[in-house]
């Protein structure tokens, strides 16, 4: 069995750590961004046989879970790799930036392959590979220092930077940044995809009820089901619910995606 940690950086209320005003008049929150990339980690690893996921900071973003614990936490789970993911800054509005992934100083070859093929994986997946003159960098950050297992500390790209801001509050960059962690993942460890009942030719799985729905599009799916968008093929619950959606985890995203960019 993999044990996977993961960690979304910082908490709600972490000051200072958002994007910058002037060009994300939202200022979105690092936290939002850094548990989405976790969330979307946590539903593609779903997927796979032998793999289990911990979360090692707070979830809610409510509480601010110390460093220190959520090394500590990981290492009580006797995780097989620790994942931190963050958002970066540093540029004050330039057109710089790109990806940076992190691993401890004088790492071993266990840490230093991590790095690797998550950096390659992410960039290939996001095309954002910028301008860093170190993206493999090392620094004995708290979190991937105290962890005993593998451990790296993803900045995906830059909240103060007016060419990845663009970018990285799209849920496509988030959806792809995950996919690209775990392809390094797969790539690593070999774990290989379930294989369900429900299963078709096209050999993608199928959610049939809300329960069966990856937790981050629990809120989205059921309101989507509540004002008839989606419909089923006529099996319905006792709350007249369909339970025969056959959702494919493409379809899924899909209709995440619409509904954020306001389609329904």
């Amino acid at each position: 069995m993999i044990t996977i940690a993961l960690d979304a950086g910082h908490y709600k209320y972490t000051p200072g750590k958002r994007c910058l005003k002037s060009i994300d008049p939202d200022e979105t929150r690092e936290w939002t961004l850094n548990d989405r990339v976790a969330r979307y980690i946590e539903f593609v690893l779903n997927e796979y046989d032998d793999c289990e996921v911990i979360r090692v900071d707070d979830r809610t973003g409510e509480k601010d879970t110390a460093l220190e614990m959520r090394a500590r936490l990981a290492n009580a789970a006797k995780a097989s790799y620790f994942l931190s993911i963050h958002h970066n800054a540093g540029i004050n509005g330039g057109s710089g930036g790109g990806i940076v992934i992190y691993t401890t100083k004088n790492p071993n070859a266990a840490r230093m392959q991590l790095q690797n093929e998550v950096y390659s994986s992410v960039i290939k997946r996001t095309g954002l590979k910028g301008n860093r003159a170190t993206p493999l960098a090392q620094e004995n950050h708290t979190v991937t220092y105290n962890s005993y297992m593998p451990a790296v500390l993803c900045e995906l790209g830059f909240m103060d930077s007016t060419t990845d801001v663009p970018i990285i509050l799209t849920e496509e960059f988030a959806v792809e940044s995950a996919v690209g962690i775990v392809d390094a993942l797969v790539q690593i460890t070999g774990i290989k995809k379930k294989l369900y009942d429900t299963q078709r030719e096209d050999g993608m799985q199928r959610y049939n009820t809300v329960g069966d729905i990856p937790v981050y599009a629990q809120e989205i799916i059921p309101m989507l089901m509540n004002r008839k968008i989606i419909k089923g093929y006529g099996k319905v619950d006792d709350n007249s619910n369909p339970t025969d959606k056959e959702l494919s985890p493409d379809i899924i995203r899909m209709l995440c995606f619409n509904q954020k960019a306001g389609l329904y």
